[in-house]
C-alpha cells in the first residue's frame, strides 16, 4: 500500500533511476556506501520519490536518504535540498532497506 505523507525541507543524498522499482534496494545500499565514504550522518528512513505510477513495471523515480554534513556527490549520486515535499510511502519497507 502507499501512502503521502508532507515533509519539511531535507537535505538527501539520491540517485535518480528509470527501470524497475525492485532495484531500490540496490540502490539505497549504493547510497548507504556513499554516505559512509563522505562521512556523512544519516538523518532519517531511505525515501523514494516517484516521478511516475510505483505499480508500473519501469518507472522513473529518486531513491535516496536524508543526509547530515557536506558533500558534492559523486558519480551518480546527487546531493540535494528538497523543499517541502509530499513522498509516498510503502507499507512493506524492505524495497527501502
Amino acid at each position: 500500500m502507499i501512502g503521502k505523507k508532507t515533509l519539511s525541507d531535507e537535505k538527501l543524498a539520491l540517485i535518480t533511476f528509470s527501470g524497475p522499482l525492485s532495484k531500490t534496494g540496490e540502490l539505497i545500499e549504493e547510497v548507504k556506501e556513499f554516505i559512509s565514504s563522505e562521512d556523512l550522518e544519516i538523518a532519517g528512513d531511505p525515501v523514494v520519490i516517484f516521478y511516475t505510477s510505483p505499480l508500473k513495471d519501469d518507472g522513473r523515480y529518486d531513491a535516496g536518504i536524508p543526509v547530515k554534513g557536506e558533500s558534492e556527490g559523486a558519480g551518480d549520486i546527487k546531493i540535494v535540498t528538497i523543499q517541502q515535499i509530499r513522498r509516498g510511502l510503502l507499507e512493506d519497507e524492505t524495497l527501502c532497506r
